[in-house]
C-alpha cells in the first residue's frame, strides 16, 4: 500500500512539476532526466577519446593519470553550472555514475580512497556545498570506497579559468594543505582525486603534490569535463 501511495505521489509531482532540460529548456514527459538533459541534448555531449582523456602534460608528474568524461562545452556547461550555481546538488549523482563507468572502461578501479578538490570555506559558505564533493561522495559509494575530505584550501584563490598559464601557477602556490587529522587515511593509499572540470591541470597537479607529500602511494584524477585549451594539456 505504501509503495502504491509513493508511486502515485511521484506521478502527481511529475505532472505538476514536469522536468525541464537544463540546456534547451524543453519540457519532457518523463519523471526524470539523466543529467537534467533531454534525450536530444544528451546526444550532443562530446565524449573525449581515450587518447585525449589520458593526456598528461610533462610538468604534471605528480598525477599518475587523468581521465575526463566529456569536453566542457554545451550542453555539459549547463549541467556543471546547474550543479555549481543552481543548487542542483543531485546532479552530482548522475555525474558520478558516468565517471564510474569511465573508470570501469579504463580499468582504473584499484583505488583505496576518494578525495574531492576542496573549496575555500568562504566560497563553500556562499555556495552551500562543494560541487566536487557532490560528485565524489556518490562516486565513492559506487566504488565501495571511503570518501575523505583530506585536503583543505589554505587560502582563497582566484578562479583558474580567468587566468593565464603563468598566473595559474602563481595563483595556486600554497593553495592546498593536507588536513592533519586525515593524514593517516592518505598514507600509502591509492588516491582518486575528483573535480568537476579541468582546464590546464594545475589545480589537480598542485593537490596531488600535497597528497604525495602526505605519503599517498599514487594519485589518479577524474573529472566530468575538460575545457578546450591551447595551453596545458
Amino acid at each position: 500500500m505504501m509503495s502504491i501511495t509513493k508511486d502515485m505521489g511521484l506521478l502527481v509531482l511529475a505532472f505538476l512539476f514536469p522536468p525541464v532540460c537544463l540546456a534547451c529548456q524543453r519540457l519532457e514527459g518523463v519523471s526524470s532526466l539523466p543529467l537534467c538533459l533531454c534525450s536530444r541534448c544528451r546526444l550532443e555531449l562530446e565524449p573525449l577519446p581515450t587518447a585525449t582523456s589520458r593526456l598528461l602534460h610533462s610538468g604534471h608528474t605528480s598525477l599518475d593519470n587523468l581521465h575526463c568524461r566529456w569536453a566542457y562545452a554545451p550542453p555539459l556547461d549547463s549541467v556543471i553550472q546547474g550543479l555549481k550555481f543552481g543548487r542542483l546538488e543531485f546532479l552530482g549523482r548522475d555525474l558520478a555514475d558516468s565517471l564510474h563507468s569511465l573508470l570501469e572502461e579504463q580499468r582504473e578501479l584499484d583505488i583505496d580512497v576518494v578525495i574531492p578538490i576542496p573549496l575555500h570555506w568562504h566560497r563553500r559558505l556562499a555556495r552551500g556545498y562543494n560541487q566536487a564533493e557532490a560528485i565524489a561522495r556518490p562516486l565513492a559509494k559506487r566504488l565501495g570506497k571511503p570518501m575523505v575530505n583530506g585536503l583543505r584550501r589554505s587560502r582563497s584563490t582566484r578562479p583558474q579559468a580567468l587566468l593565464g598559464r603563468r598566473q595559474r601557477q602563481i595563483n595556486l602556490r600554497r593553495a592546498f594543505a593536507v588536513r592533519p587529522v586525515r593524514a593517516s587515511r592518505i598514507m600509502n593509499q591509492r588516491v582518486l582525486l575528483v573535480d568537476d572540470v579541468v582546464t590546464t591541470g594545475a589545480t589537480l597537479a598542485t593537490a596531488a603534490i600535497c597528497l604525495r607529500s602526505a605519503g599517498a602511494r599514487s594519485v589518479l584524477a577524474v573529472t566530468a569535463g575538460k575545457t578546450p585549451t591551447t595551453g596545458g594539456f
